[in-house]
């Protein structure tokens, strides 16, 4: 039972994370050209109580995430996640 839960909850935040990511936007300076962004790359079991903030943005899932058994992520609100092509 307690494994059917866990993978419930990566399922949850799977498709928290999938429709996050289906709305992104293109973020643009006041020229109206694309601005370059560093990139926060994430991937593995995420530990602790963990805080995606809007100041390190966009943040992108290179490889399986998962959130460790009582452990916290919180996304703030304005926080780009974007999703690596796999192969």
């Amino acid at each position: 039972m307690a494994m059917i839960s866990r993978q419930i909850a990566q399922w949850c935040l799977l498709m928290g994370l999938a429709f996050v990511t289906a709305h992104l936007a293109v973020a643009s300076d006041e020229q109206g050209s694309e601005r370059q962004q560093q990139v926060t790359q994430v991937s593995g079991v995420i530990s602790g109580s963990a805080v995606w903030t809007k100041a390190e943005s966009p943040y992108l899932l290179t490889g399986d995430v998962t959130l460790g058994p009582g452990h916290t992520l919180t996304i703030e609100a304005g926080v780009e996640v974007r999703v690596s092509p796999t192969d």
